[in-house]
């Protein structure tokens, strides 16, 4: 489920959100998913070329698309912070779609978590530099996928 919640997102950003398919733009979106890091680091390439604007609601969409991933990875807490940081911009705040494809998986377990640890994190979350923490969530990736493969 996850990874086609990933698929959609990827879709959905690479499309402008007009679900207009065709077969190159299922074609694209298969080989960004298929990459697994491709789509966030061709994000966040597209949001250092782009207007400011639309370069910031590009690196929200990687902080909640990179909450999810800390999700499967059993990282509770830091994904409720990065997704406090990507609640701050009004494209992912407002967004029905955003709520319904992570907030509110990320909102209950993050529920779950001891009532100040969730709050700590949302803090933090909310005190973090979006753009800074999308060059770390690059930085990141980077070393795991030059890192040694796991076996």
């Amino acid at each position: 489920m996850r990874k086609i919640r990933l698929l959609i997102l990827t879709l959905l950003l690479l499309t402008g959100g007009h679900f207009d398919i065709t077969a190159s733009t299922w074609l694209t979106t298969f080989v960004f998913v298929a990459a697994v890091v491709l789509p966030i680091l061709f994000l966040g390439f597209v949001a250092r070329i782009i207007s400011p604007a639309l370069a910031a609601i590009s690196s929200a969409a990687i902080a909640g698309a990179a909450a999810l991933l800390l999700v499967d990875e059993g990282q509770v807490e830091r994904a409720v912070e990065l997704y406090a940081l990507a609640s701050l911009e009004p494209y992912v705040a407002n967004s029905r779609w955003f709520e319904d494809v992570a907030g509110r998986e990320i909102g209950a377990l993050g529920a779950a978590l001891p009532p100040e640890v969730a709050a700590a994190a949302q803090e933090r979350g909310s005190e973090r530099d979006l753009w800074a923490t999308v060059e770390e969530l690059l930085a990141e990736l980077n070393a795991h996928e030059s890192g040694p493969p796991d076996h």
